[in-house]
């Protein structure tokens, strides 16, 4: 039987902020007022996330069931576009 906790879905990942090695985030599918530092090295090298490109959104595959955040375990990150303004939406 599986684990709860490993129950994987698909959510955004917002970058607030790069610090040298170290990248602030948001993931508003699992507490959306919670941030969390990782290394930058939990992104992949192509897209990894860096100094003075905050914010940055990226989707990827979370354990969203976790209930820290040292037991988060993103992966198969992309690119993820912009969020649009609601006032250009027409």
């Amino acid at each position: 039987m599986g684990n709860h906790d490993e129950s994987r879905w698909r959510t955004l990942i917002v970058v607030e902020s790069v610090q040298c090695d170290r990248a602030t985030v948001r993931i508003p599918g699992w507490d959306p007022k919670q941030r969390i530092v990782w290394a930058v090295s939990k992104f992949p090298s192509k897209i990894r996330p860096k100094q003075g490109e905050a914010p940055r959104y990226y989707l990827a595959t979370v354990n969203l069931a976790a209930g820290q955040p040292k037991d988060l375990k993103p992966s198969y990150f992309e690119i993820a576009p912009r969020p649009v303004d609601e006032e250009s939406l027409g």
